[in-house]
């Protein structure tokens, strides 16, 4: 088991990886992930590529289940 490092800060972005890379294979993939920021100093970098399409697909099933959870709170709006 590895040991558990202490982070002082989570950064999440969403990335055009075309803009970001500049290269033609990358025209129409985005790069979704999260980067952490350990105590230590080290910054650790998980995400993966997905296509605009499926972006927009997983936009909008976040988006979905943001807008259910607040319905179905009492006080909410």
């Amino acid at each position: 088991m590895q040991p558990r490092l202490q982070s002082k800060a989570l950064s999440l972005y969403v990335r055009n990886l075309f803009k970001y890379k500049g290269l033609p294979e990358y025209k129409g993939l985005f790069s979704i992930g999260k980067e952490i920021y350990q105590d230590n100093g080290e910054i650790y970098n998980e995400g993966f590529a997905i296509d605009e399409e499926n972006l927009r697909i997983l936009k909008a099933r976040i988006e979905a289940i943001f807008i259910d959870d607040t319905k179905s709170k009492p006080g909410r709006v």
